[in-house]
């Protein structure tokens, strides 16, 4: 029976052999073995040669399951079997060649063939020519079985020969599983490859183009009041900072298009201005290069306001659907312009000012560069695998 089914699977495969502890023994050739052995790391023969008298033995033996040879060997095809063809020639060209098949300590003679120099070439295409079997004549065959066991094809011989040539099986399917193995690790389909060609250029190209897009936290200045924490991977980033007992905090949002160097992809920012557990004013602005606008202006009820209060204000406001979407306030393009001047100036007081959005544009535009990098790293790590 095979070892490995066609429809075994060749990872598998590949590591039942590896932990076999025994898939890299070689049989230790006894002291006294007559024969010299050629064996050639991934042909699935071995040949062993003797001279004995005036003779020259020798015996190709086949690795089990090696259908072509099955010709010569149909009397026992078991692939548990080891083929052997045995050939025996003397000084004048004559020879015997017998075709065998060995199993753990016997052997039986399946069929013979005698030559001679006129049809033993090498490049003689039937092998078989003069070719007869045995059949079921077994004091012919007990003859030949002492012929051949005068000559070292004993017991212990096919003994070592089989095992020997059962290690050779493991330890060729094994190098043919690794080769495979490295061979599908190592292709990758045209459109995988494409794919990691665009993306090598855009990492160079982003290299290259934006060689200072690491250093943001040198090139903020020292003056700075505000706190920044950028985590990797967000579109956004939180400054904060403490102004006369007020907290200012500021959300910063990335755009995707900040690459391009244009006044018109703005930063969205939300401003909360909050104080103790006073009602917080809360500013949704735009702002780029070119200047800072105000989109909304809302009042929040603080978030430190008492669970009680919370539920009196829920039960006033129950039967009232005015109560139910509060009013947080006018739109700020319908307020007087002098209100808009001085909300900026209110802004512009707590330190949002132009140097402020200057630096935090730049500083977003570096963190779009970063965030792009990263994203185009992973996704080549990502088809390498």
């Amino acid at each position: 029976m095979s070892r490995f089914s066609k429809s075994s699977n060749w990872k598998s495969s590949l590591h039942a052999l590896e932990t076999n502890k025994d898939h890299d023994r070689v049989e230790e050739i006894p002291s006294e073995f007559p024969f010299k052995i050629e064996d050639s790391p991934g042909p699935c023969t071995e040949l062993l040669t003797r001279e004995y008298q005036d003779e020259l033995i020798k015996v190709e033996a086949y690795t089990p399951n090696v259908e072509n040879v099955y010709y010569y060997f149909s009397r026992h095809n078991n692939p548990d079997t080891i083929p052997i063809i045995i050939n025996v020639s003397k000084n004048d060209g004559l020879s015997l060649e017998f075709y065998c098949s060995a199993s753990h300590d016997t052997i039986s003679i399946n069929g013979l063939s005698a030559k001679s120099l006129e049809n033993s070439s090498e490049n003689s295409t039937d092998r078989n020519a003069d070719f007869s079997r045995i059949g079921d004549d077994e004091n012919l065959r007990t003859a030949f079985n002492r012929y051949l066991e005068s000559r070292g094809i004993n017991t212990s011989f096919i003994g070592f020969l089989t095992e020997y040539m059962r290690n050779k099986d493991t330890r060729e399917h094994l190098i043919w599983l690794k080769k495979m193995k490295n061979f599908i690790e190592t292709m990758k389909p045209s459109a995988d490859e494409s794919v990691l060609r665009v993306l090598d250029s855009e990492i160079k190209s982003a290299l290259e183009t934006n060689k200072d897009h690491d250093h943001v936290e040198e090139s903020t200045p020292s003056e700075f009041p505000f706190k920044i924490e950028d985590n990797p991977g967000q579109y956004t980033v939180i400054l904060t900072r403490e102004y006369r007992g007020e907290l200012i905090k500021v959300e910063a949002h990335m755009s995707t298009s900040m690459e391009d160097d244009h006044c018109h992809y703005p930063i969205k920012m939300v401003i909360n201005i909050s104080m103790n557990d006073r009602p917080s004013l809360e500013f949704t602005c735009s702002g780029s290069l070119c200047a800072v606008s105000i989109l909304e202006l809302k009042v929040k009820n603080s978030e430190n306001l008492s669970e009680d209060s919370s539920i009196k204000n829920s039960a006033k406001s129950e039967n009232s659907e005015d109560d139910q979407m509060p009013f947080e306030g006018p739109n700020f393009s319908d307020l007087d312009e002098k209100l808009k001047k001085a909300f900026h100036r209110y802004l512009d007081a707590k330190g949002i000012n132009t140097g402020f959005i200057g630096f935090l544009y730049e500083y977003m535009r570096n963190k779009c560069t970063r965030e792009h990098l990263i994203w185009l790293k992973k996704m080549k790590n990502f088809i390498e695998v």
